[in-house]
């Protein structure tokens, strides 16, 4: 037996580590502890860099003396932090709940691949001092060898582990070795949905320190409104020897000083307290012997009461995201870079909470949440959420968590994210970990929490969704009522019943693909009910890696689960995310965004427009200026300036906004947000509109109709003929199928009906239903085709039936065709649908356009893609796009580009410009692919290189909702008319007029 069995050992989860304890790092001197960067610490030697690197693919071949001096001969380099998935080692392997391993606690295969890390470094002992090794991260655990000599052992993958090396160090040149294995017992309880990377991931560094130094500390802060007044209190100081403290603002002005023990008690008057709006720090110097220790404080105190979370005397509303370490290149090796980009985007989409899904960060990323103001629920680096996807009575979520045998693992791992973090202003609550059943386990690490911190909310979900029917038991052990992916409807429900407990969705408006739809609805309910106290979007970012990570002059091309040879492998649901791998904002996000802007446009009546502030803390004049725009068919007002002096947090005014409303046309009051001292808005903040007339905007008259026409019939279609245009409908599609104009065909194909979209991500249970309906297959039947001359124009009635082979007829669609001598096509259609048939994902006309460039101008709501629960982020207006640019590339292609509430459509076509004129809002989209082509790819890279411009006109589509992970498409947003009656009218003009 040797060392590496303690891999597979459930009772010993550490080998000489030292005990956790809260984060901080000490410096020499109180000038560079006021840099706050630990690098410029004397007392840290960051061993970041190229380390010499071995990876064995199999740790059982290392020879047995590996094993107790750490000799391997390594023949490569690696950096670190990295994970050597993305240096070219090993393979990638996304899988959500399916462990990657076989299922036989503790024990892991037999074949576990291993890296090994070697590099040196210069040690001079320092009389009186000990040098401590810290590693922020490892997946899944790590041997520690100095000098060929075994140091320790640790594991959980998102823990700094600290060892003193004091004893294995000579003066000179040092050796320090690590070994990381992929799979160790710790792989049970870090089934967490992402890919599975191994190695050290996140920084290394040494600390050099006073033989008496400070170890572990603890305080509490409580913070009095009433009279402005902060107060923190020690409640641990491990540290033998006289201490002092120092208390400055964010102003570098002394508030507070004296000495230090275990008993003190810091009250700031006049106190400036934090909040996620206004993350105001003070700063608390510690001298501690040698040691200078900075920490930043936040004043700040949170209570639960009334069924909401009260921060400082206010009510909050947390508006979250869950957020993995991610990035294609980096993998989990994330660095303060990644991290800063990330919080900034978040701030400028008005995020304002996180949920570290589903593990501790490393303590860069709380300290910038504490600098830059987030509300943090900080996650234990627990998932167990394979055990209920085991075959027969073995499937049992509660396997782990029930079993007395690995109490102490989920205990430690608890305590070592509260031991480690609770220092951090930032974190407003506790979650035990994710989607990992119930059991005794749970109970002891919520119990030793309560014990360890009273001050913080504890949150574990799997265990409030056991008391669904009387959720008030769960508060003994929990401070709030967590579900995931409730429908609004049960939402609702909850919040009606229970007014007193608070409910937070830790996921919700899973955001994979095209999505998420149906976030407005949510934050209603949030702004009707006090006890809604927040919900956290899942999630932020796509996880994908580059499958091209060498290229340099070529697109990036993203991989998912499954495109790496990975088995078991969940495919695209880690393409889940609210951006791109790259960063590049998803729609969703730009819906998020105008959902929660931060000072809404509420109303508009009488001359008077209606502001609520949401933000909690802040007059809304201290943080911005508002800007109004009324637009007149389609013509842009002026914006006009809207002075929120007055605007105290939480409260709603009026002001007025004198609007002349014209008849017949189409109205619309624009509101955005500039800083306080603008004179324009800055409209990448977000836009809200308020329709106040909705109406077709004026277009040029229609061409005069003068001419003849002509009517020849065939036994498969007729063809109405006039001065420069011939038009043939197809009696098997009932549908134009040539448009000739000028002797030049408008059409690249036959136009045809259609009630298929490519399935979205959010379409991927409710699509099966689909395919087995037959709806990705229609074959026409056509029923009868006629043609009347009248008045000048000629009516062609086409009636066709939508049918699939070996299902019955889906629907009947009638469609009275009129033309007249000017070549206006106007269409009258109605169509009776198969009540015995799923719900459809759309009915539309679509019209192939050929290759080359065709500008499209459109008045509906854009420029973004809109959908009938996804259109906030859109506005009503003309707008210019063509196919490449409306078409949005999605990893996984699917539906997109569609815009709702269009009134008129026109596009290029050369020397003419066809125009479609609806007689009600209808929707639209025009993209280089058809839905078929996008329906067969699995990935972007799939699809050709294409010029093709492919109108879809449609009546309606289907919402988009968030059933890929959460609730069925709400009904309101499903399309299921018995029948359909819609008009619309195609109509050619010179291209200039």
């Amino acid at each position: 037996m040797t060392i590496l069995n303690l891999a597979e050992d459930p009772t010993t989860l550490t080998v000489n580590t030292c005990p956790p304890r809260a984060y901080y790092i000490p410096y020499e001197s109180a000038e560079t502890a006021s840099t706050g960067d630990r690098t410029a610490s004397a007392q840290v030697t960051l061993l970041d860099g190229q380390w010499a690197f071995g990876y064995f693919p199999n740790a059982a071949v290392l020879p047995a003396t590996f094993w107790e001096n750490g000799d391997a001969l390594l023949t490569a380099t690696a950096p670190v932090p990295s994970d050597w998935q993305n240096q070219g080692y090993d393979r990638h392997q996304y899988t959500n709940v399916n462990y990657p391993i076989p299922y036989d606690p503790p024990f892991v295969p037999d074949e576990n691949p291993i890296g090994v890390y070697e590099r040196q470094f210069t040690y001079t002992p320092t009389a009186g001092h000990r040098t401590y090794l810290n590693v922020e991260g490892k997946d899944s655990c790590l041997y520690v060898f100095v000098n060929h000599q075994f140091v320790g052992y640790d594991t959980v993958s998102h823990a700094n582990s600290e060892f003193d090396l004091t004893d294995h160090l000579v003066d000179g040149t040092n050796l320090l070795t690590i070994a990381v294995l992929k799979w160790s017992v710790g792989t049970y309880f870090e089934d967490q949905d992402k890919f599975r990377v191994s190695g050290l991931f996140r920084s290394i560094y040494l600390l050099t320190r006073p033989e008496t130094h400070l170890g572990d500390l603890d305080w509490t802060i409580t913070t009095d409104p009433s009279t402005q007044t902060g107060r923190l209190v020690m409640t641990r100081f491990e540290f033998a020897g006289p201490a002092s403290y120092q208390l400055t603002d964010d102003h570098d002005q002394v508030v507070a000083a004296g000495p230090l023990d275990a008993s003190t008690q810091i009250e700031v008057t006049g106190c400036r307290f934090w909040n996620a709006e206004d993350p105001v720090l003070y700063h608390l110097t510690i001298t501690a012997g040698a040691e200078v220790i900075p920490f930043a404080v936040g004043f700040r105190q949170w209570v639960h009461q009334d069924g909401q979370f009260v921060l400082n005397g206010t009510p909050v509303k947390l508006y979250g995201v869950n957020y993995h370490d991610s990035d294609p290149r980096l993998g989990a090796a994330i660095g303060e870079n990644e991290m800063r980009r990330d919080l900034q985007l978040m701030k400028a989409h008005h995020v304002n909470a996180i949920r570290t899904s589903h593990y501790p960060k490393a303590p860069r990323f709380y300290e910038l949440c504490d600098e830059m103001g987030f509300y943090v629920l900080s996650e234990a680096d627990i998932e167990t959420h394979g055990t209920g996807a085991l075959v027969g009575a073995g499937a049992d979520g509660d396997k782990l968590a029930d079993d007395s045998t690995y109490q102490p693992i989920f205990v430690d791992r608890v305590k070592r994210m509260v031991k480690a973090d609770h220092l951090f202003t930032s974190i407003f609550g506790w979650s035990m970990g994710n989607e990992s059943g119930w059991g005794q386990n749970f109970a002891a690490a919520l119990d030793w929490t309560k014990q360890a911190d009273p001050s913080r909310i504890r949150h574990y979900e799997q265990f409030s969704s056991r008391f669904e029917k009387d959720p008030a038991q769960t508060l003994p052990l929990v401070d709030c009522y967590s579900r995931m992916y409730l429908s609004p409807e049960d939402c609702e429900a909850f919040l009606k019943e229970h007014p007193k407990i608070p409910l937070l969705q830790c996921e919700y408006a899973h955001a994979m693909g095209n999505g998420p739809g149906g976030v407005k609805h949510y934050d209603e309910l949030m702004q009707q009910y006090d006890n809604f106290v927040g919900a956290f979007v899942w999630e932020w970012c796509d996880h994908a890696m580059l499958m091209n990570p060498e290229a340099v002059d070529e697109a990036p091309v993203y991989g998912y689960g499954g495109e790496f040879g990975d088995e078991p492998n969940d495919g695209n649901f880690c393409m889940d995310g609210l951006v791109y791998p790259d960063r590049t904002p998803h729609t969703g996000l730009k819906e998020y965004q105008a959902v929660h802007l931060p000072v809404q446009l509420t109303a508009w009546q009488n001359d008077q427009l209606t502001a609520f502030n949401r933000l909690a803390f802040t007059t809304a004049a201290a943080r911005y200026c508002g800007f109004a725009r009324v637009t007149t068919d389609g013509v842009a007002g002026a914006w006009q300036v809207v002075n929120l002096a007055g605007l105290a947090p939480l409260t709603a005014a009026t002001y007025e906004l004198p609007v002349q409303i014209p008849a017949g046309v189409p109205v619309t009051l624009e509101w955005a947000l500039g800083a306080p001292d603008a004179t324009t808005p800055n409209e990448a903040l977000g836009l809200q509109q308020i329709i106040l007339r909705d109406a077709a905007p004026t277009l040029s008259a229609a061409p005069a109709s003068t001419g003849k026409l002509t009517v020849s019939e065939t036994p498969l279609a007729i063809t109405v003929s006039g001065p420069n245009f011939a038009y043939r409908f197809d009696r098997h599609f009932g549908t134009p199928t040539s448009l000739v104009r000028y002797g030049r065909e408008t059409l690249a194909g036959p136009s045809h009906w259609t009630i298929w979209r490519a399935p979205t991500d959010n379409d991927r249970n409710i699509k099966n239903e689909w395919q087995d309906n037959g709806f990705d297959r229609v074959v026409f039947k056509g029923d009868a085709l006629t043609a009347n001359t009248c008045d000048g124009q000629v009516t062609v009635t086409a009636i066709v039936g939508l049918t699939a082979v070996s299902k019955q007829r889906i629907a009947t669609v009638e469609t009275e065709w009129t033309i007249d001598a000017a070549g206006t096509l106007g269409a009258t259609v109605h169509v009776a649908r198969n009540g015995e048939m799923a719900e459809w994902p759309r009915f539309g006309l679509v019209m192939p356009l050929g290759g080359g460039a065709k500008p499209v101008h459109y008045f509906g709501k854009g420029p973004r893609e809109s959908y009938i629960d996804k259109q906030e982020g859109s506005v009503l207006g003309w707008f210019e796009t063509d196919a490449q640019q409306n078409y949005e590339p999605y990893v996984r292609p699917q539906e997109n580009g569609s815009h709702i509430h269009t009134w008129c459509v026109q596009i290029e076509l050369g020397t003419e410009v066809m125009t479609a004129e609806f007689a009600q809002p209808s929707s639209f989209s025009v993209l280089p692919y058809t839905a078929e082509t996008l329906t067969r790819a699995e990935n972007r890279r799939d699809l050709p290189v294409s010029d093709q411009t492919v109108l879809t006109l449609d009546f309606a589509q289907a919402g988009i909702g968030s059933n890929s992970c959460g609730p069925w498409l709400p009904a309101q947003y499903r399309l299921t008319p018995e029948t359909i009656d819609w008009q619309w009218t195609l109509r050619f003009e010179a291209a200039g007029q």
